[in-house]
């Protein structure tokens, strides 16, 4: 889902899920203790003593630099004018636009002058961060983590990801693991005397009435059931057991193997294929892309769609309500699979992470300084106490009436006018997204939206993450080198598998497209990965 940079509500700055730069999908934990508890680490030269402790009254100049995909923000301005005295600091906080941020970044390797505080994509976890971590660039981190409640309070799994060699070397940027869920246009149900589906098979009968029978009442041929795109961008899984990308099924060896390869997504291609043949998908979905998909369904054309509850959209909606102002929606359960296990897919919990210079090393008081900034300004902040009355969330903002004006009759603000280019906000100077809450559903999505359609959609999806487990890919703490270097050999087999969607090649090629695979490295990519995963019980795999 395509969303605006600034979004003003609860996913943007719950102060949980504010973002500097795009949101990302990605790929969202459970709070599960260990033996010992999440930073825990062999004791180390840096480890930080009682006598180490951060010293209050010494001014430390800390630099930063992160990438930006809006305006760049100033480096002086009110909001970095009130970090330094908050927490008697020079931050000198750069901004690079993303498209020059690479180039910049590598210049700064290849020369070793890094800053203090380094801001990395979520997409570097199995990339730069491993490599340069290993090279010795990055500082360990765990010794320090359980000194500070608001680091120590990050999940254990979450913790996992950022492990290379048994040590963590970065601090996560919290993104939701709450994964897409398919919904339904429940006002074209009620006009066709149709129930909610509990399956597969009910929800194909639903999707082809949906293309053939007027749903939505018009007198044209002008509607069909899914929303689909290029490359399964929208895979429609209730569960991990029918996801393309999850490794949840085996093989016969018992091995894990990514969903994509499964006999369980072949049965998905083939329901896909069925639809196809009944015009129940749109002909062209090959060509759509995401603004595409949310096109189909938020225009009114196709009636069932698949999302998680921080990506709606009220812009978005508004074309749909002018021609249908009575739409209604309705969340699925998820569904049982052949195992017994009902379960949606948890995504990456990571939009990033920051990493420290090992140079720090030798100076445990500055890390401890950034590190309780860094703690403060991750405490979570419900929605029901926003307002300029909670001192933490005014200050974040840049005070009320010169960062944002509050609104106290519908409980929202509004961020000023070129507030990022003027600086105005100190949360921006961290590039964070401010704020790890307990569990991913304290975060008030609901609150997020305007029209009371999506207020309700979105309570009816976050209801059901609540009381639903979550499967976590257990290949997210590990690398394939195999993968790394051969880089699209799973675009190459969704191309083919689009292809059987579409009628162009049967089905009965599977077996062959997925030796072609195999051929290529998959089997290697299975193996590396297989070697490397503790727990492959797919249940004890749930939370």
């Amino acid at each position: 889902m395509i969303r605006n940079k600034w979004v003003l509500g609860a996913t943007a700055l719950t102060l949980a899920t504010a973002v500097v730069g795009c949101s990302q999908k990605s790929d969202n934990s459970a709070n599960k203790s260990a033996s010992s508890s999440p930073g825990a680490a062999s004791p180390s030269a840096a480890s930080p003593t009682a006598k180490q402790d951060d010293d209050k009254s010494k001014k430390y100049t800390i630099k930063s630099m992160y990438s930006t995909y809006g305006q760049p923000t100033p480096i002086t301005g009110p909001g970095i004018t009130a970090v330094n005295e908050k927490f008697n600091v020079d931050l000198q906080s750069i901004s690079i636009p993303n498209a020059a941020y690479e180039e910049k970044y590598s210049a700064m390797m290849a020369s070793g002058d890094l800053p203090d505080i380094l801001h990395l994509k979520v997409g570097d976890l199995k990339g730069r961060y491993r490599d340069f971590a290993r090279q010795g660039a990055f500082l360990p981190l765990d010794d320090y983590i359980d000194k500070y409640p608001n680091l120590k309070a990050v999940p254990k799994s979450t913790w996992d990801l950022l492990r290379v060699d048994g040590k963590i070397y970065g601090f996560p940027r919290y993104n939701t693991r709450l994964g897409s869920s398919i919904y339904l246009r429940k006002d074209w149900l009620d006009n066709l005397g149709l129930k909610v589906p509990t399956n597969y098979d009910e929800l194909k009968q639903v999707a082809i009435a949906f293309a053939k029978n007027d749903p939505d009442k018009n007198g044209k041929n002008d509607t069909y059931g899914l929303a689909m795109g290029a490359n399964f961008a929208v895979d429609y899984n209730m569960g991990p057991y029918w996801s393309s990308r999850t490794w949840y099924n085996k093989d016969k060896d018992g091995n894990l193997i990514p969903g994509y390869v499964s006999d369980a997504w072949k049965k998905q291609v083939q329901w896909f294929a069925d639809l196809y043949k009944e015009g129940a998908i749109s002909p062209d979905f090959v060509t759509l892309n995401g603004n595409d998909i949310n096109k189909q369904f938020y225009e009114g054309r196709a009636g069932i769609f698949s999302q998680p509850p921080n990506t709606l959209n009220d812009a978005l909606l508004d074309p749909m309500l002018k021609i249908q102002p009575n739409a209604k929606f309705v969340a699925l359960q998820p569904f049982t699979d052949p195992n017994g296990v009902t379960a949606l897919e948890s995504v990456n919990p990571l939009s990033g992470m920051k990493v420290l210079n090992a140079k720090l090393k030798s100076d445990p008081g500055k890390v401890n300084r950034i590190l309780s900034m860094w703690d403060q300004l991750r405490e979570f902040i419900p929605n029901s106490q926003w307002g300029p009355q909670n001192a933490d969330f005014d200050w974040r903002l840049g005070k009320n009436g010169t960062g944002y004006d509050w609104d106290a009759t519908t409980k929202k603000y509004t961020l000023k006018p070129n507030f990022d280019s003027l600086g105005l906000l100190p949360f921006l100077y961290f590039d964070e997204n401010l704020g790890f809450p307990k569990k991913d559903t304290d975060v008030d999505f609901v609150g997020t939206y305007t029209h009371p359609q999506l207020q309700d959609l979105a309570k009816q999806l976050t209801d059901i993450h609540a009381k639903t487990q979550h499967y976590a890919n257990p290949t997210g703490p590990y690398s394939s080198k195999t993968e790394d270097a051969k880089k699209n050999t799973v675009g190459t087999l969704f191309v083919e598998q689009q292809k059987m969607v579409a009628g162009q090649r049967p089905l009965s090629d599977w077996d062959k497209i997925v030796k072609d695979w195999m051929d290529a490295g998959g089997s290697e990519i299975i193996k590396e990965y297989n070697e490397q995963i503790k727990e492959k019980d797919v249940k004890k795999l749930l939370d």
